[in-house]
């Protein structure tokens, strides 16, 4: 919260364009789908693991979720989208928590199958034509609120109380933190590890339908580099990336402080190469940030024992 008042503060006083109440509604908008794509990060990074096939996952969705749409209407598509992304999902919670596959390696491999099943399918080519119920997702609003910001609220809201209030929750982070405990208390812990990337997967899917529904088309090249967002914006949001401690509160933070610096950026005139560079300086403190405090907590358990 402190980040982003200091953004905010910042990109107000450098740009009087910057503070309008449009741009502002702007900002909620494009932050919109990151936050929903880094619940999923959120949920596997605090059940131990990482997901590195969030972008191209996000693409087969758009790309095979968008053909079912043209061909059998705006319900049938958005079921489509929501099964790829699960199904996806799971595949990568088997590959983790039953063959024990490095998270790194077996989302990578899911990578780069992903990616090219979505250029496959679609031939590299954008899939238009969406029923105007579809792309009224992405343009449509509510009380002066675009939609897509009050989905990604509603889901925001679920998620939050499914990670830190439900016996599903507390599992997850326990597999990412005490998974030697579970097992001795008699709980799966590899189970609810995978479960942590099937609601990836079904995270992914909900973040490519707002992507798409936005873009009015699907895009083979969908989520190149959300990967790496939505670990920034769980990162910054209080996620510990050695597991068992995730916040979706502060991941759709974390997606607010990623897209006002973007934002804030362009008002000011940054180049886009700059802008890069100050994205990825930012990613990396955000894991040093992570790092030092795990560190310090670590620290401060071994003193209470002593």
């Amino acid at each position: 919260m402190l980040l982003l008042a200091v953004l905010l503060a910042l990109f107000s006083g450098l740009s009087g364009q910057f503070a309008s109440g449009a741009n502002f509604i702007s900002i909620l908008n494009q932050a919109a789908p990151l936050a929903v794509a880094a619940i999923g990060q959120t949920f596997v990074i605090a059940g131990g693991g990482l997901d590195i096939s969030v972008g191209s996952v996000a693409a087969a969705c758009a790309i095979l979720g968008s053909l079912a749409a043209v061909r059998g209407g705006a319900p049938a598509g958005m079921l489509v989208f929501l099964a790829v992304g699960v199904l996806l999902g799971s595949v990568n919670g088997a590959v983790v928590a039953r063959f024990r596959v490095q998270p790194v390696i077996a989302t990578i491999a899911m990578m780069t199958f992903a990616r090219g099943l979505a250029f496959e399918v679609s031939g590299g080519q954008p899939v238009s034509g969406l029923p105007a119920l579809f792309t009224s997702i992405g343009w449509g609003s509510w009380l002066g609120i675009p939609l897509m910001v009050w989905i990604a609220l509603l889901l925001v809201a679920v998620a939050h109380v499914a990670l830190t209030s439900s016996t599903f929750g507390t599992y997850v982070r326990a597999a990412g933190s005490a998974a030697d405990a579970l097992r001795l208390g008699g709980v799966h812990a590899d189970g609810y590890r995978w479960l942590s990337y099937v609601v990836s997967g079904g995270a992914v899917a909900f973040a490519a339908i707002l992507f798409t529904a936005q873009a009015g088309s699907g895009q083979p090249n969908l989520g190149v580099g959300l990967e790496l967002q939505t670990i920034a914006a769980s990162v910054i949001g209080g996620t510990s990336l050695g597991g068992g401690r995730g916040s979706v509160l502060g991941a759709a933070g974390g997606a607010l402080v990623m897209t006002i610096l973007a934002d804030g950026m362009v008002m000011v005139g940054v180049t886009p190469y700059v802008q890069q560079v100050v994205l990825g300086v930012a990613m990396i403190l955000a894991v040093v940030w992570d790092y030092a405090l795990r560190r310090w907590m670590r620290e401060r358990v071994g003193e209470g024992v002593a």
